[in-house]
């Protein structure tokens, strides 16, 4: 949301940080979640809705991304990072997106979202990679 929503607190750095990975020629993956919540979210935001939306879709299956689907082990682990982190709203989305990096040991994350640091998921931020 913060790459697309120019109010967003964290817009201008998401932005600078998606030109560093563009310009290192890191892949860019997202979780097919990730996909449905952020088109959801953007139909939803004033000043936003459906056009912002289906523009957000077409350029995630346009090719350049890589879509990450959770496999059945990855479904079952959600309810295992939920309950470690009792005290914090972990969102089904946010444990199986936690899953998923897991299992594909990538490493690290672009995501501005505090939960994936709470799980010990290393998050990248601009003029830190």
């Amino acid at each position: 949301m913060a790459i697309l929503d120019e109010t967003d607190r964290s817009h201008r750095q998401a932005i600078r940080c998606l030109h560093q990975l563009r310009e290192l020629a890191f892949p860019l993956y997202v979780a097919v979640g990730t996909i449905a919540e952020t088109h959801r979210q953007l139909l939803y935001r004033p000043r936003l809705g459906h056009t912002h939306a289906r523009r957000f879709l077409e350029s995630i299956y346009e090719g350049s991304v890589n879509i990450l689907r959770p496999t059945k082990q990855d479904e079952q682990q959600t309810t295992v990072y939920i309950d470690t982190c009792k005290d914090q709203t972990i969102t089904s989305t946010d444990a199986i997106n936690i899953a998923i990096v897991r299992r594909k040991d990538l490493g690290k994350v672009f995501s501005f979202d505090r939960h994936l640091r709470l799980l010990a998921l290393q998050t990248i931020l601009p003029l830190e990679l």
